[in-house]
C-alpha cells in the first residue's frame, strides 16, 4: 500500500491598487486590494500590518521595494510609486503702488493653471475680474492725508495631474 499525502498550495498574494500623485506636501493613503493581504514589508524594514498605509507630507516621487504578505504568509515581491506633482508657482507684481483716481491691474501668472480670486476681496475694493482673470478697477481716495491697502489672493489649480493648487497674495497701495 502507498500512503498519499495532499498538500495545499496556497496561491501569491495579487495585490492591486490605483495609481497615486499627490500634491508636494500632501499625504498620500495606499490601500492594497486583491488576496487576503495581511501586511507590507518595504526594503528599508519597515512592516504594515493590514493592506493600507500612509505617506505623510511627500516631498518627492518615489519608488518603493515591497513584500505583500497574505494570511497564509504567502508572499509575492513587487513595487509601489508614489507620484509627486509640484505645486504651481504664482508670479506678478506686488505690491502695486497708485495714485488715487488711477486704474490698477493685477495680474497672476502660473503656467498651465487656472487662476481665481477671492471675491469678496475684489468687490471689497470695488474692483471686478476680467476676461484675462486680472483684478482691476480703480480706488478714488477723498481724504488727502490717508491712502489705503488693498489685497488680492489669487489661488492657482494646475490642470492635471492631482490638481495642485496654491495661493498667493498680492497688495494694491493707493496714495492720494
Amino acid at each position: 500500500t502507498s500512503d498519499i499525502t495532499k498538500i495545499a498550495v496556497n496561491p501569491l498574494p495579487q495585490p492591486k491598487w490605483n495609481p497615486i500623485t499627490v500634491c508636494k506636501g500632501s499625504n498620500a493613503t495606499v490601500t492594497l486590494t486583491g488576496s487576503d493581504i495581511d501586511k507590507i514589508e518595504f526594503s528599508n524594514g519597515t512592516t504594515v500590518n493590514g493592506n493600507s498605509t500612509t505617506f505623510t507630507s511627500v516631498d518627492k516621487s518615489e519608488t518603493f521595494d515591497i513584500k505583500v504578505y497574505d494570511k497564509n504568509q504567502c508572499s509575492k515581491d513587487t513595487f509601489l510609486t508614489i507620484n509627486m506633482d509640484e505645486l504651481p508657482v504664482i508670479s506678478g507684481d506686488s505690491p502695486l503702488d497708485v495714485c488715487s483716481g488711477e486704474p490698477f491691474n493685477v495680474k497672476a501668472i502660473a503656467n498651465n493653471c487656472t487662476i481665481s480670486w477671492d471675491q469678496t476681496e475684489v468687490n471689497n475694493a470695488g474692483a471686478k475680474v476680467n476676461d484675462q482673470q486680472e483684478v482691476e478697477g480703480t480706488i478714488k481716495i477723498n481724504d488727502p492725508n490717508s491712502s489705503q491697502s488693498y489685497q488680492f489672493t489669487a489661488t492657482a489649480t494646475s490642470e492635471s495631474g492631482a490638481k495642485c493648487s496654491n495661493t498667493k497674495k498680492f497688495k494694491v497701495n493707493v496714495h492720494k
